[in-house]
């Protein structure tokens, strides 16, 4: 049975880069392809330079955060600015600490007699330790094609970076002002976090639910790599809140009425006393002078021990407030809060609202991005089977097992 092997300037496309390159053999000057005009790659080749996405959706998400925050335009344009050039030298650095990227490579073909190097084949794929995977295409308009598909689910990521980042920015102004603890803005950013994940993965199932499972055909074609290095459709992990500010907000009032509490209860036993005040000054309902009246009258007690009764009767009828009307009334003030809470987050979806604005577009945004691209994803797998097939053949790049 016979492999397809990889000569040089074989195309390479990156599911983390935005464009397509070439694979650069730098491992061996001697052994060449069956047409004898490209050196056979082997683990320790090189490649050009993709264009990595993730440095640009860093640059992106700290940018948008910046501008949300009241940032100075040229800080924002410093920050666009490093992170090109940052996008431009990942793969450089990638290239530096090339040993083990390559894995799957041909088992029992090498080149060299001291230091051994495995072949590289159609079926071998480069893990980026940064994130992506690497996969060789023969066939030039495949390569493209395959290299605009990861370029667009770039830009969208990026994006939706930008997205979070805006709304990252806002969250770290409203946890500055409210001058929250590190577990309170801790608190913000997992629920904004999980917020985005959850709907970007109620995304992807719209996804699967609209495309269905791959055809036979399609997962037989050559830009569908298993084992961890799969060419499909990457889920769009970016999230679109990145700092929910109705979580600080809610344990920052907590934490307000926790330490007021003391106050708040005798407030409402103030407001308790005050309404059952009668026109003689006493209580109406349950009133101590009443009592203590009563006692003195039907006991014949002196006036010094009446006066103690009475202070006696003053100080547990207070002492039951607290512990009723007191602890009712702060109770209320923490259910008032949490109900304010959820109000305050369905808020931050809703389209009268800029945030809610923001957030529906940019899902709208990606889910339409997301199936676009899937289809085009799809339909290159179909386009790629005959293709790859010819341009393998037309290079010479078999070799016997």
């Amino acid at each position: 049975m016979k492999k397809a092997i990889l000569p040089s300037k074989t195309y390479l496309v990156c599911s983390s880069g935005m464009r397509k390159t070439e694979l650069e053999v730098i491992s061996q000057l001697t052994v060449f392809n069956d047409s004898k005009n490209r050196k056979i790659a082997t683990i320790d080749d090189r490649f050009g330079d993709f264009i990595c996405k993730y440095a640009l959706i860093v640059g992106a998400f700290v940018a948008a955060a910046i501008f949300a925050s009241g940032g100075s335009l040229a800080f924002i344009i410093g920050v666009a600015l490093i992170a090109g050039l940052a996008s431009l030298s990942m793969c450089f650095i990638v290239n530096l600490f090339n040993s083990g990227g390559w894995k799957n490579p041909h088992p029992t073909a090498f080149i060299g007699k001291e230091k051994k190097k495995n072949l590289l084949t159609d079926k071998s794929y480069f893990s980026c330790p940064i994130g992506g995977t690497i996969i060789p295409v023969y066939d030039e308009k495949i390569a493209s094609r395959q290299a605009e598909i990861f370029r667009d689910k770039a830009i969208t990521e990026i994006f939706m970076s930008a997205v979070g980042g805006y709304f990252a920015g806002g969250f770290a102004v409203a946890s500055i002002a409210a001058q929250a603890s590190f577990g309170t803005v801790a608190s913000g950013f997992g629920v904004g976090y999980l917020i985005g994940v959850g709907v970007s993965t109620g995304e992807d199932a719209i996804k699967d639910a609209y495309y269905g499972k791959l055809s036979k055909e399609e997962e037989e074609s050559p830009l569908h790599h298993e084992e961890g290095g799969e060419a499909k459709d990457l889920s769009y992990v970016t999230p679109k809140m990145t700092g929910d500010e109705n979580t600080v907000e809610t344990i920052t009032k907590a934490k307000e009425l926790s330490e007021d509490k003391q106050n708040i209860i005798d407030e409402k036993v103030d407001e308790s006393l005050s309404s059952n005040t009668g026109r003689n000054g006493g209580l109406l309902k349950n009133d101590p002078k009443k009592a203590a009246k009563i006692a003195r009258d039907n006991g014949k007690l002196s006036n010094k021990e009446y006066l103690k009764l009475r202070r006696d009767l003053e100080a547990k009828q207070i002492k039951d407030l607290k512990n009723t009307e007191g602890v009712k009334g702060y109770r209320g003030e923490q259910l008032k809060n949490i109900k304010e809470s959820g109000s305050r987050f369905l808020d931050g979806f809703s389209l009268k609202t800029s945030p809610g604005k923001l957030f529906w577009a940019a899902t709208l945004t990606e889910l339409i991005s997301n199936l676009i691209t899937e289809k085009m994803q799809r339909n290159l797998y179909d386009d790629s089977i005959d293709a790859e097939a010819e341009a393998k053949k037309a290079l010479g790049v078999y070799a016997q097992k």
